[in-house]
């Protein structure tokens, strides 16, 4: 009996011990997964995974510093982008969603954008040239894009020749870098031939040469940058392979101060431009500056061309268009070299609309008459045409005279006044040069509402008749200035 007693105790006792431990068990539990509820409402904050814990990084987001930037301009460019389209780029979503962006990297960075076929129908806007050099992809066609690319989205992996083909857009203009000063930062081309990125931290420089070089393969140029003392330079020479970078000493007499030390960090910045510098665009009948001047040379292909053929077309590479040079900044059609190519039909009047500087037509069997304004091309052979200008020239008056192609009275000179000037003669002088035979004489014209003044010397003698040019200073307006030297570019002796 007493043997019973005490098994029951035990039994008793063991029970008890049992059901302790698993209620202890049991609150611990509960107080265990109330914490774990408690840390993921809103508004309470997550640990921090630890490095070796293997738990997934939370999703990047515009509040992370490496990424708010990129959000902002990401942000600041979604509806422009758009147009009538959509994307879903919002403050509020992990960048993960956000349609066709990649982030990637450590730290975490906008490094991808495809947006290919999405149907946005607005512009692109200049703030997402400020993504690379993170920025290593960007692919934008077959949306209708309209207005043009920001250049700097060249230097990402891209598909932005597509896109200007098939939606006739180009890439947005770039300003020229002015010679001797500090470059600003952002974005400029040299002579419309190598575009550059000035960085914006970091020492300033500026265009301080063009060197001339010889290859295998011909001639070629460099355009130099150095920094403000001239002390170290890069020059960046244009060639068959391309942008090749080089960098010394700014050179002997070179520098204001050969004492002078380089800038700290000039090094870092010739190596981040070097890295970028490239080519500009091939021409197209899209790019902004272009347009114009295409319109011209394609309502005058067939008229000119007669019985013969032009292979101009808006779908060919302005490049490529036979007998036509494009170069400077804006570019604009300079030279047209269409001597010999067996043109038969009659020279249009357009022509003398384009900035050209050069302009052959010889060997060719042209009709009819030449416009007056060729005469101002600076550079030309029209005269072995022997065809009459389009306008009989104009006895100069003794008043105020404008637009028109005139001829100064008992004097061999014709030339085109272009329009914005209101001239009137001035001075005639004749004088006797010493041990030459023949005199010159020179005709002074004054504009009126400035007072600028430019003179046109022609020297007789028996072996040649010939013009020389020349302007007495007091030029008092660039406008003025520029009409001028179209005007002394047309004066031509009078056959």
């Amino acid at each position: 009996m007493k043997n019973a007693v005490i098994a029951a105790l035990v039994v008793a006792l063991g029970v008890s011990i049992v059901a302790g431990v698993i209620a202890l068990a049991t609150r611990t539990t509960n107080v265990e997964v109330r914490v774990s509820q408690d840390a993921d409402e809103p508004g309470a904050p997550s640990p921090a995974p630890r490095p070796d814990d293997g738990s997934a990084p939370p999703s990047p987001s515009c509040a992370e510093e490496a990424l708010a930037a990129a959000c902002v301009v990401l942000l600041a460019a979604r509806d422009t982008l758009a147009g009538d389209g959509a994307l879903n780029w919002s403050a509020d979503a992990p960048l993960t969603e956000w349609d066709g962006v990649t982030v990637s990297g450590t730290p975490r960075r906008v490094t991808g954008l495809d947006l290919r076929n999405r149907g946005l129908t607005g512009t692109i806007p200049p703030g997402l040239g400020s993504l690379p050099p993170t920025l290593a992809t960007v692919y934008l066609a077959g949306n209708a894009f309209t207005g043009c690319v920001p250049e700097r989205l060249r230097l990402a992996e891209n598909d932005l020749d597509a896109l200007t083909a098939e939606r006739r857009i180009w890439y947005c203009p770039v300003p020229d870098a002015p010679w001797g000063a500090a470059l600003a930062a952002g974005t400029w081309t040299y002579d419309g031939a190598v575009i550059i990125d000035i960085p914006a931290d970091g020492p300033r420089v500026q265009l301080s040469g063009i060197e001339h070089w010889e290859g295998e393969d011909g001639g070629g140029h460099g355009y130099c940058l150095s920094d403000m003392a001239d002390v170290e330079k890069l020059c960046l020479s244009v060639g068959a392979a391309g942008v090749v970078a080089s960098q010394g000493p700014y050179g002997a007499g070179g520098g204001a101060d050969r004492g002078a030390v380089a800038p700290a960090g000039l090094d870092d910045v010739f190596d981040q431009i070097a890295a970028t510098a490239r080519l500009t665009p091939p021409p197209s009948c899209w790019e902004e500056s272009l347009a114009p001047d295409c319109a011209i040379l394609l309502a005058a292909r067939d008229v000119l061309a007669g019985d013969g053929a032009l292979n101009w077309s808006a779908d060919v590479p302005v490049e490529d268009w036979v007998g036509v040079t494009v170069f400077g900044t804006p570019r604009r059609v300079r030279w047209l070299h269409l001597g010999r190519y067996g043109l038969t039909g009659t020279i249009p009047p357009e022509l003398g609309n384009l900035a050209l500087r050069e302009l052959w037509l010889a060997g060719n069997d042209f009709t009819g008459c030449i416009p007056n304004a060729l005469w101002m091309v600076s550079v030309k052979d029209i005269a072995s045409l022997e065809l009459p200008l389009c306008t009989a020239p104009m006895t100069m008056p003794d008043g105020v005279f404008g637009e028109g192609t005139y001829r100064f009275p008992d004097y061999p000179v014709l030339l085109h006044v272009p329009e914005g000037l209101a001239l009137e003669r001035y001075a005639f002088v004749i004088s006797e040069p010493d041990g030459r035979r023949g005199c010159t004489l020179v005709r002074y014209l004054k504009e009126k509402t400035t007072g600028s003044v430019v003179g046109y010397d022609v020297e007789t003698a028996r072996e040649c008749d010939r013009t020389l040019l020349s302007a007495d200073g007091g030029l008092s307006r660039a406008a003025v200035n520029e009409l001028f030297n179209q005007m002394t570019r047309s004066a031509r002796v009078d056959p």
